[in-house]
């Protein structure tokens, strides 16, 4: 006689029902818990710095999906458990906030009043209450700092072709590169010698590299 199949969801269900009947895990966690920690976190500590990741986050994230999966055939009992949306859209809401963050600046209204954030400038829009803002400009990290500890780009080897943070065109910051040919001694022809070590010969050959003015 065969042996009757069993779906694989219905055995982590029934292990987690076992765990949270022994507290090794919260069941609450599996059913109601992840929306409302993310609604509890973005709750707690209205106003302080520490409250604005979790609100940032729970906003990003949103409410959480919730699946069904049934313990009987008949449906009679369901477990109920609940799922983030997929971290790419995540991401790319995050990204959309950093994209269109306002530089504010903290305007005092008196003892009794609290303090208001406008706009630094008067061209940019007030923010909302779902914008990103800051309060000043990140550091140029094209030119070098020393006192903030930034090196700068001038002198850094850029890749010519790419169209990423790594190309010549914004590593560069604007200045252009200039191009030169150097000799170079690697290690090549690497092959493993039993036993046990990794024995290689010395190449000689020029490369091209792009360097930041």
């Amino acid at each position: 006689m065969p042996r009757p199949k069993v779906d694989p969801k219905l055995i982590v269900i029934i292990l987690v029902l076992i765990l949270a009947h022994y507290h090794v895990v919260n069941a609450n966690w599996w059913y109601l818990g992840l929306e409302q920690r993310l609604s509890g976190a973005a709750e707690s500590a209205p106003g302080s710095p520490d409250s604005v990741a979790p609100q940032i986050g729970a906003g990003v994230i949103g409410p959480a999906s919730a699946e069904r999966n049934c313990m009987s055939g008949s449906c009679s009992v369901r477990v109920c458990w609940r799922r983030l949306p997929a971290f790419r859209g995540a991401g790319t809401a995050l990204a959309a906030l950093h994209e269109g963050a306002a530089l504010v600046r903290l305007v005092q209204r008196g003892e009794r009043r609290p303090a208001r954030l406008k706009p630094a400038r008067p061209d940019l829009k007030r923010p909302n209450k779902t914008d990103l803002v800051f309060l000043e400009d990140s550091p140029d990290y094209c030119e070098r700092n020393l006192t903030l500890g930034i090196p700068g780009t001038r002198g850094r080897i850029c890749n010519r072709t790419s169209l990423g943070l790594d190309g010549c065109r914004l590593l560069c910051c604007g200045r252009g590169y200039q191009t030169r040919v150097r000799d170079v001694t690697e290690k090549c022809k690497c092959r493993f010698v039993w036993c046990c070590r990794v024995q290689c010969e010395l190449c000689r050959h020029t490369r091209e590299e792009h360097v930041c003015n």
